[in-house]
């Protein structure tokens, strides 16, 4: 078998996976929060199958359950990344509509300001 190569290097990623969960805006924090555990989900996944894939006694169905349960855990993390995608996005709009509709006020508030002489 050769998945021994293959899950040698997703496994040395994973702790890469994590990285992305370092720092949150508040608007987000529990799509960040449940992103991040499906993201540990993974890794903790990944190097389980990496240090049991012996090819001396690993069977087909051992891999194909394993990576069943790898892809369900992957399509997790992809419907919490849309998740996230989503409050960011949310967010950003609010507060661009927050700060332009100040500004446009701030400066209506300017135009129309009779100047004292």
């Amino acid at each position: 078998m050769k998945f021994r190569p293959v899950l040698g290097g997703v496994a040395a990623a994973a702790p890469l996976l994590g990285t992305a969960c370092a720092d949150d805006d508040d608007s987000t924090e529990d799509e960040v929060a449940q992103l991040c555990s499906d993201l540990s989900a993974v890794a903790s996944t990944v190097e389980q199958i990496a240090g049991q894939v012996d090819p001396a006694s690993t069977t087909v169905g051992d891999v194909q359950s394993a990576l069943s349960t790898l892809e369900s855990q992957v399509e997790a993390v992809q419907d919490e990344a849309v998740d996230v995608a989503d409050s960011v996005k949310s967010s950003l709009q609010t507060a661009f509509r927050a700060d332009f509709e100040q500004a446009f006020s701030r400066a209506l508030a300017e135009a129309t300001s009779v100047p004292t002489a």
